[in-house]
């Protein structure tokens, strides 16, 4: 069945369009309490990649952009285990009873 006015083609037991065209033949079934909107759903593609057209320029230029972008993760992730290590370095000076300099 096809909307009048978005011309969508909906299944043949479809009360209203996603658009909101209500059909005349079903308008009785819509005003149902018990009534669900229908789900439209494509199919699923599948894509499948098998080779990557690259120039060997254009290669380097993403390798370069590739490696930049670690950067700040890099610094992020010393971070992290910098003041993992000042945590556990305090924790283990107290548990041992050292004195602090």
């Amino acid at each position: 069945m096809d909307c009048p006015k978005c011309k969508i083609t909906c299944p043949p037991d479809t009360v209203r369009c996603d658009c909101g065209h209500i059909f005349k033949s079903n308008a009785v079934a819509y005003n149902n309490p018990h009534y669900k909107k229908p789900v439209h759903f494509s199919p699923t593609q599948e894509v499948i990649i098998k080779d990557i057209d690259m120039s060997f320029g254009n290669m380097i230029v993403f390798m370069v952009k590739w490696a930049l972008a670690s950067i700040p993760a890099m610094i992020i992730i010393a971070f992290v285990i910098i003041i993992i290590f000042v945590l556990a370095g305090g924790m283990l000076k107290g548990l041992l009873g050292v004195a602090g300099t």
